[in-house]
Formats: C-alpha cells, structure tokens, sequence
C-alpha cells in the first residue's frame, strides 16, 4: 500500500541533502581507491630488466 497523501516535490527536497552526500562520498571512494592503486602499483624504473651477463666458459 502506498502512503494516500503523496507530494513528490517536497519528497525530492526533503532528500535532496542525503542522495548529495551519498554521491560525494561515492566519488570520494572512487577517487581514494584510484590513488592506492596507482600508489601502490610499482615504479617502471625498478621493473628493469637486469643487464645481460655472458659467462666466461
């Protein structure tokens, strides 16, 4: 059953502050989780590749 007396408008407006809040703190987890993947992905310099070594034998 739903509620007899519906406004919608004033719905949108009582709620408009919370679906804010939830959307900034999605961005701010999505912007968190792309820092520590980046952050914690290792540097290209330390990736290569070891000099060739040719044995004397």
């Amino acid at each position: 059953m739903s509620a007899p007396n519906t406004n919608i408008e004033r719905q949108k407006r009582s709620h408009r502050p919370a679906l804010t809040g939830i959307a900034l703190a999605a961005l701010a987890v999505t912007l968190i989780t792309i820092g520590v993947v980046f952050w914690s992905a290792p540097d290209r310099e330390d990736q290569a590749a070891p000099a060739a070594t040719t044995s004397g034998s």
